[in-house]
């Protein structure tokens, strides 16, 4: 079985938290409002900071490959493999799921604003492409022309976005369309930029 273990006084102390992860408490994300996910093979739990009590989520029937909180609280998840598979979406703490209306992506990236980019390539899977970004916290999502690995994104004062990828890119019409601004041969795997 995989034992979660918890410290209340800056790492002095650790005990096992009594929960049956079923040897799928591999990942552990928190979320802004303070509630703990611990995500791993098809599970997804959920710690309540209001109740103080643990549930077993989502139950899926692939591999989870990343769970995903925005800063609104709102939760994806990736079920399925390197390369295809299903994007769910919560908006009530996973309560309920939805099949989320972007195509599957196996990483997600979220500017201050709330802006989401979906990233079908990735670090560790460069080859797959068809990413997309959402203007409106996931509402709706429109296909960008970066046909490639996406590393990191983020989107300036003006709302200019930059995509990290085997090169930097930048966009001056939402998404619209992208020009190279570095050359291909550099991977740019960090892209920070301040809303001044």
């Amino acid at each position: 079985t995989a034992n979660l273990f918890v410290s209340t006084d800056r790492s002095l102390s650790w005990r096992i938290v009594d929960y049956n992860f079923d040897n799928s408490a591999h990942y552990v994300k928190f979320s802004e409002s303070g509630d703990l996910y611990v995500f791993g093979n098809n599970k997804v739990f959920h710690f309540s900071s209001v109740s103080s009590s643990w549930n077993t989520i989502l139950d899926a029937s692939a591999n989870i490959q990343e769970l995903f909180i925005t800063n609104s609280d709102l939760i994806f998840v990736a079920v399925g493999d390197e390369t295809s598979g299903t994007l769910f979406k919560s908006t009530d703490t996973g309560t309920t799921w939805h099949t989320a209306s972007l195509p599957y992506a196996k990483k997600l990236f979220e500017a201050p604003q709330g802006w989401l980019l979906g990233a079908g390539g990735t670090l560790e899977n460069p080859s797959a492409s068809n990413s997309f970004i959402s203007l409106n916290g996931g509402g709706s999502w429109s296909p960008i022309d970066i046909n490639g690995p996406i590393y990191n994104f983020a989107v300036n004062a003006n709302g200019d976005i930059f995509i990290g990828s085997d090169g930097l890119f930048r966009s001056t019409n939402s998404g619209g369309t992208f020009q190279s601004i570095a050359p291909n041969r550099a991977h740019v795997y960090a892209v920070v930029s301040t809303l001044d």
